[in-house]
C-alpha cells in the first residue's frame, strides 16, 4: 500500500501547479479553463480548483468568451496584473530611480531623483529610507496590495545576508541593508547589486529577452558587468561575479582614486570627466555635470582630434574589456549599457571591428533597450521571482504568519 505523502509535499505541489497556471497566463495572455490544463499538462478538475482559489484572491478575472470547437464557448481567464504591486528602487551613478510595476511589469508610477550630495554610510541608508517612504506616500498604493521592494546598490551584496560586504563608494562594509529596510517597511526586501539588476532587466524585457548567454556591460560612475548564463544570473561563490572594474586596464597609478578599480578608475564616466577638465583644448567641456561628458565627446569628435583621440581610446579599453570577458564565457549576446549607448552608431562599429580582431567566436553586440529603466526592471522581475506563486508567503513568513 502506497505511503501517505507528509502534508508538506502535498502543499509543495499545490504551490508548484499554481506557479504553472500563473506562468502559462503571463506568457500566453488569456485562455480557457480547458487550455490551460491541456498546456500545464494538469487535470481539469485540478485546474479548475487552482482557478477558483484564485479568481477568489483577485488574481484572475474572467474576460468573456473564446471561439467554440463544437460545444459551448469556454471561458477565457487572464491575469489581474493591478491586483498586486512592486516598490523597486535603484542607485543609478548619480540618480536614484524610484518605480512602481504591477505583475506584467508594467510601470505605474516612476520618479528619477538626482542625488546632488555625496551620501555614505548610515546617511545614505537613512536618504534611502525616506525616498522610498515619500515615494509609496505619493503613490498611495496599499501596502497589502505590495508584493515586495526590488532594490538595487553599488557593490558585492551577499544576497543571501542581504548585506553589502564591500561598496568602497558608499563606504558600506558588511552593512545590513535589507534588515533595515524590511524593519521599516515589514516587507519582504530583496537587495542586489545594481549592474545584476540591470543585467537581469534587459533579460526579462529589453535586448536580452529570449536569450540564454548574456552579458551586460555597464559603464557609468564605475565599469562593471552582469553576467547571464544558462537563463540564470551567475553571481559567483561570494556573490562577487561581474566586477570587471578591477581588470587591469590602463595604468594602476592613474586611477581617480584607490577606491576604484584600475579599468574603472581610467575609463568610467568619472574618469574620461577628470581627463576632460585636465586636458587643454577640452577642459571647456567638463564645466558642469548637466550633459553627459560621452555624449559631450561624440559631438566634439566631429570637429576636434583631441576629443576624437580620447573618445577612440576610451572605446578601445572597453572593447579589451568586453574581449577578455567574451574569451572566458561565450556568450551569446554583449549588451552596452549605462553610458555606453551615447557613442551612437559609429562607436559601437568601432567596438564590433576591434571585437572581431581580438577573438576568436564574436558574438552579438547591441546597445541596452531599457537605459535606465534596466535597473528597475530587473528588481521588478527578482522580487516576482521570489514568489511566483503570488501567494504573499514571504510576506506571510516575515509577520509570523501560515501560508
Amino acid at each position: 500500500m502506497p505511503k501517505a505523502k507528509p502534508p508538506g509535499n502535498v502543499q509543495t505541489i499545490k504551490r508548484l501547479n499554481r506557479e504553472a497556471i500563473l506562468q502559462c497566463l503571463r506568457e500566453n495572455g488569456r485562455l480557457s479553463r480547458a487550455s490551460l490544463a491541456k498546456m500545464t499538462s494538469l487535470s481539469k478538475p485540478g485546474v479548475s480548483a487552482i482557478v477558483s482559489e484564485l479568481l477568489q484572491e483577485g488574481l484572475l478575472r474572467e474576460v468573456g468568451e473564446g471561439a467554440s470547437s463544437g460545444g459551448r464557448k469556454p471561458i477565457l481567464l487572464e491575469l489581474n496584473s493591478d491586483q498586486f504591486f512592486i516598490m523597486a528602487a535603484v542607485f543609478e551613478g548619480m540618480r536614484l530611480e524610484l518605480a512602481l510595476a504591477n505583475l506584467d511589469g508594467a510601470i505605474v508610477a516612476a520618479q528619477s531623483i538626482r542625488v546632488e550630495q555625496s551620501f555614505a554610510g548610515q546617511d545614505l541608508s537613512a536618504y534611502l529610507q525616506e525616498c522610498i517612504a515619500t515615494f509609496l506616500k505619493t503613490s498611495a498604493v496599499d501596502s497589502e496590495r505590495l508584493l515586495g521592494i526590488g532594490v538595487g546598490l553599488p557593490g558585492i551584496t551577499r544576497r543571501g545576508s542581504g548585506k553589502i560586504s564591500f561598496s568602497p563608494i558608499t563606504d558600506w562594509h558588511d552593512w545590513p541593508i535589507k534588515e533595515e529596510l524590511e524593519q521599516r517597511f515589514v516587507l519582504p526586501v530583496m537587495v542586489d547589486n545594481d549592474v545584476n539588476l540591470m543585467a537581469l532587466g534587459e533579460f526579462y524585457k529589453g535586448a536580452g529577452k529570449g536569450r540564454q548567454h548574456v552579458v551586460y556591460i555597464y559603464v557609468g560612475t564605475g565599469i562593471g558587468a552582469g553576467i547571464i548564463l544558462n537563463g540564470q544570473l551567475y553571481r559567483g561563490v561570494a556573490d562577487a561575479a561581474g566586477e570587471i572594474g578591477y581588470m587591469m586596464i590602463g595604468r594602476l597609478e592613474t586611477r581617480i582614486s584607490d577606491k576604484y578599480g584600475t579599468f574603472e578608475g581610467n575609463y568610467s564616466t568619472l574618469a574620461l570627466y577628470n581627463r576632460v577638465k585636465k586636458t587643454p583644448g577640452l577642459n571647456h567641456l567638463a564645466t558642469d555635470h548637466a550633459e553627459n561628458i560621452i555624449l559631450k565627446l561624440v559631438r566634439e569628435a566631429t570637429g576636434c582630434e583631441v576629443a576624437r583621440s580620447l573618445l577612440e581610446e576610451a572605446c578601445l579599453k572597453w572593447c579589451y574589456g568586453i574581449a577578455n570577458v567574451v574569451s572566458v564565457l561565450n556568450p551569446e549576446l554583449v549588451i552596452l549599457g549605462g553610458d555606453m549607448p551615447y557613442i551612437g552608431a559609429w562607436g559601437i562599429d568601432f567596438i564590433r571591428t576591434n571585437l572581431a580582431k581580438l577573438v576568436p567566436v564574436v558574438p552579438e553586440v547591441q546597445f541596452a533597450e531599457l537605459r535606465e529603466r534596466a535597473g528597475i526592471m530587473g528588481a521588478v522581475y527578482q522580487v516576482l521571482e521570489s514568489d511566483r506563486s503570488l501567494s504573499g508567503s514571504l510576506k506571510n513568513a516575515m509577520r509570523g504568519e501560515g501560508g
